[in-house]
């Protein structure tokens, strides 16, 4: 099933890719940066796909679907609960063509549909009800899915019909001009929809009309310029985003200009601040972390559990090697190589996929899979 408006093929055969390598974006209009900027690294790299939660990962890679770390609300999709999985742990789900994790539950969407599984108190799952179900995964009712997007307890899916939301919404997160939790589909006014991304307690949302946020906002991290939640979608005062990267109570906005942060820890954090970084290939957000891939070094900053575990308000440089595709969870990261994967950060659930649950590591480990 094609998920985007057109094969992707078509694009870099017809777009000419070393345009693309070389970040020379100004002639391409704002929709066409942006798939680019996601897919490309999806397509070049054998369709795989990184999401971590809180304290589990999820890893799609060779059409085949693996789970580590904290299983105890079944956010791994196994059929079962377990304190944690600390190797990867092939999941019994085919056709798997999208993964995304909330803080403990994951949203699949396969060939035969959509399905969530894990923690559901807040109705995160979209089916109808909070119940629990030990892991076993549950169809969610949207068709013609283009993109998951989890939350902490709520998550928001991109549909060819509409974007729609479920789960926690005591901070407007939902974007439905209320604060009532909902475990079933709600759709959200907003058109011409591109890209979300969310927070832990709120959601940004990229149109062709620009960028809107809405939800939590108390650390400022909406770029509205004051402090107030908001229940309904708010225009965000910037142009020409090209993505857009969320964290637990930070955001980090990539344009054709500039890279810009807002929310804890950023001086100024209601009102959008230039970060000073060229050459930009992937920006992916941790809890409260940024790591940003250019095309000549890997950076960090924020509160950084690889370098003296405080915060650095500097990009830090990091040796890593030849980074393909980058995860960050709440305080740990999945990085995938020309080597293969490496996990780094806190690992007490296992969420790292190394065999142990030592507390925290800070250099980067290799993962093995079985692939049989």
């Amino acid at each position: 099933m094609n998920l985007l408006p057109f094969q992707p093929e078509w694009v870099f055969n017809n777009l000419i890719l070393k345009k693309f390598t070389d970040r020379n974006f100004n002639n391409f209009p704002i929709e066409l940066i942006y798939l680019i900027n996601q897919h490309y690294l999806i397509i070049s790299h054998g369709n795989t796909i990184i999401s971590c939660g809180k304290s589990h990962t999820m890893i799609l890679t060779k059409n085949k679907l693996f789970g580590f770390g904290s299983n105890i609300l079944g956010q791994l999709g196994t059929g079962n609960n377990s304190y944690c999985v600390q190797q990867p742990q092939k999941i019994n789900i085919n056709g798997v063509i999208l993964v995304n994790c909330g803080a403990f539950h994951t949203i699949v969407y396969t060939n035969k549909g959509l399905f969530g599984f894990g923690n559901n108190n807040n109705g995160q799952l979209g089916i109808g009800n909070n119940m629990r179900y030990g892991g076993t995964p549950q169809k969610i009712n949207i068709d013609d899915v283009l993109s998951i997007n989890c939350g902490h307890s709520h998550s928001i899916i991109l549909a060819k019909n509409g974007l729609y939301g479920f789960g926690r919404n005591k901070d407007g997160q939902l974007g439905l001009g209320n604060n009532i939790n909902y475990n079933a589909p709600q759709k959200i006014n907003i058109d011409n929809v591109i890209s979300v991304s969310c927070g832990a307690h709120y959601t940004m949302v990229l149109t062709k009309n620009g960028l809107f946020g809405f939800g939590c906002n108390k650390d400022g991290q909406l770029g509205l310029g004051s402090n107030i939640d908001y229940n309904t979608p708010q225009k965000i005062n910037i142009d020409n985003v090209i993505s857009i990267h969320c964290g637990q109570t930070h955001s980090v906005i990539f344009t054709k200009n500039q890279l810009c942060c807002l929310g804890l820890h950023i001086i100024n954090h209601n009102i959008l601040q230039k970060i000073n970084i060229n050459n930009i290939i992937s920006v992916n957000c941790g809890g409260y972390y940024t790591m940003i891939h250019t095309k000549d070094e890997f950076l960090v900053f924020g509160y950084d559990y690889l370098i003296d575990n405080n915060m650095t308000n500097e990009p830090q440089k990091i040796n890593i090697g030849d980074i393909l595709l980058i995860g960050c969870g709440y305080n740990f990261n999945i990085v995938y190589t020309k080597t293969g994967f490496y996990g780094f950060g806190d690992n007490l659930c296992g969420q790292l996929g190394i065999g142990t649950n030592d507390s925290i590591i800070y250099s980067p480990q290799e993962i093995i899979f079985d692939f049989n």
